[in-house]
């Protein structure tokens, strides 16, 4: 067990110092893969392409790979995974050492690995709870918040300098490396999984998982009320470059687009801290509620801002509330769903933030065709209006973990 001032145990050190390794590896990917791809094809389809391929994987395994999470050994899960996409990536390098690369081959496995990262995020959810208490989740789901959007907004930056030093196919080098030595530290973890009763089908599993978050209240609030915060977020994401040059004059290769965009991390990586002060102190339904509507303000207020640092300031405020609401509900979740479900419950509600996502995307490209962008921004923060006022008259805000953490 551990809290704020302690430190948290052996086994759960090796469990972060593992995720961070396979976390910094994907995010020097986010750059060497789509300049690999342009390079090859010349073409911003191909692009838009991997990025949908990278995308794709949890929408259509993501309750299969919740399902494999409680059912299977989730240790061996995770080492399989590390080391399968250590292979994977380690291909490209080869094959651009023997003249032999094709776009085609890249964004295969761009696509494997893709589908390899959803069943270990799977195993990876429902192991927490096997490596700290219950009522140090917030703690310790918090302080991988934190550390994940430190390496999100860090690992861009190195993989761009490391692109212009050894070239976008040897980078995958050391995201392979980064794979194979966090599988290494998840040996000997006893993470939990393998609980599969006689003559339980796959489809039968998927129903439990489903029915649990379905049946739980706070749960079931929890996860239909966000679909707004990704709606909403989709929007912000695909548009959030625009309103910057097209609207605020901010210049495209100028250091404030950097800064702008860089401070929507800073709100992430702030509530990674704050967030298990806000489980302490109020109801999980609580916190939500509330987050809707700040969410809703500062989204708006984002649609209207005068200038680029008010953005900034806005964009900051926007994440902090966004990923604070998010940590109470994978918190929720985790205190209430029992051993045998953690990694179904965990993937059911990760799905649906992953496809709300793309779908707000896609409905702000359809909007800004008609109206303006501020106005497309202030339009997609009524997902959040829409959720608050689910929300306070569902009763959600009255709903708390209990116990309570």
């Amino acid at each position: 067990m551990f809290n704020m001032t302690t430190s948290p145990s052996p086994a759960f050190r090796r469990f972060a110092l593992s995720r961070i390794l396979v976390w910094s590896g994907a995010a020097t990917s986010l750059v060497a893969l789509p300049v690999l791809v342009y390079d090859l094809t010349g073409s911003a389809t191909a692009t838009a392409v991997l990025a949908a391929l990278e995308a794709a994987p949890y929408l259509a395994f993501g309750l299969v790979a919740g399902a494999w999470g409680d059912r299977f050994d989730r240790t061996r899960i995770l080492v399989s995974a590390g080391l399968a996409g250590a292979l994977l990536l380690a291909s490209v390098p080869v094959a651009a050492h023997l003249a032999t690369l094709h776009v085609a081959h890249v964004l295969a496995v761009a696509l494997a690995v893709g589908v390899l990262g959803v069943f270990a995020d799977a195993a990876a959810f429902g192991s927490i709870t096997t490596l700290v208490e219950r009522g140090q989740l917030a703690e310790a789901q918090g302080l991988l918040t934190t550390v994940g959007t430190l390496v999100g907004v860090a690992g861009p930056a190195v993989g761009g300098v490391l692109l212009s030093r050894i070239g976008a196919a040897q980078v995958l080098w050391i995201e392979a490396a980064a794979y194979v030595v966090g599988a290494a530290l998840l040996r000997g973890l006893h993470l939990g999984g393998r609980h599969r009763p006689a003559g339980a089908s796959l489809l039968g599993s998927i129903r439990e998982g489903l029915g649990f978050v379905m049946r739980e209240p706070l749960v079931r609030g929890l996860t239909l009320c966000g679909i707004g915060v990704s709606l909403a977020g989709g929007g912000v994401l695909g548009l959030q470059v625009v309103l910057a040059v097209d609207v605020l004059g901010v210049p495209l290769d100028g250091p404030q687009l950097g800064l702008l965009l860089a401070a929507g991390a800073c709100g992430s990586a702030a509530a990674g801290v704050l967030a298990p002060v806000v489980r302490r102190r109020w109801r999980a339904g609580l916190v939500a509620s509330v987050g809707y509507l700040a969410g809703f303000a500062a989204v708006a207020a984002l649609a209207l801002s005068p200038g680029w640092l008010a953005a900034a300031a806005l964009l900051a405020a926007w994440h902090l509330v966004a990923t604070t609401v998010i940590v109470n509900g994978i918190v929720a979740r985790q205190a209430l769903a029992p051993d045998e479900l953690q990694s179904r419950v965990n993937a059911t509600a990760r799905m649906i933030a992953w496809g709300g996502q793309p779908v707000g995307a896609l409905v702000a490209a359809a909007l800004v065709t008609v109206v303006d962008v501020r106005a497309t921004i202030l339009l997609v923060s009524t997902a959040l209006l829409a959720s608050a006022l689910a929300a306070w008259t569902s009763g959600l805000h009255r709903r708390a973990v209990a116990p309570a953490t």
